[in-house]
């Protein structure tokens, strides 16, 4: 199992921050500002993309339409799982990512730990 820690507001998995691991810059901002993107990423709400893939990462702005670093959450038997990173518009129907991005992942997370970690933001 991966362990999933927040400093700063930013996703640490294990010893990589994600927005250091993909290049993003400082406007980009994480969703955790934003409680609605947490229960999305706590699988308690649908996601706003056409792609069902929840944003981990989004523009200063805060609009969705400015793309965003999605990434699929999946649960099953008391695991989370982070798959396939990439960015995407809400409505847009593909996801580009880097070579970075393709490679990374997936993650797996013991569920219990992951929402205890992210129950503060949502």
């Amino acid at each position: 199992m991966d362990e999933l820690k927040i400093v700063d507001h930013h996703f640490v998995v294990g010893r990589h921050e994600l927005r250091k691991r993909f290049g993003l810059d400082e406007w980009s901002v994480s969703v955790l500002t934003k409680p609605l993107y947490a229960r999305q990423l706590c699988l308690k709400c649908p996601s706003d993309f056409v792609s069902g893939r929840v944003p981990l990462y989004v523009c200063r702005c805060g609009d969705l339409e400015c793309g965003a670093l999605t990434v699929s959450v999946t649960e099953q038997d008391g695991t989370v799982e982070w798959a396939e990173f990439g960015q995407e518009g809400p409505s847009a129907h593909t996801v580009s990512q880097s070579e970075y991005m393709s490679r990374a992942g997936p993650f797996s997370f013991e569920k219990a730990a992951y929402i205890y970690t992210l129950s503060p933001f949502v």
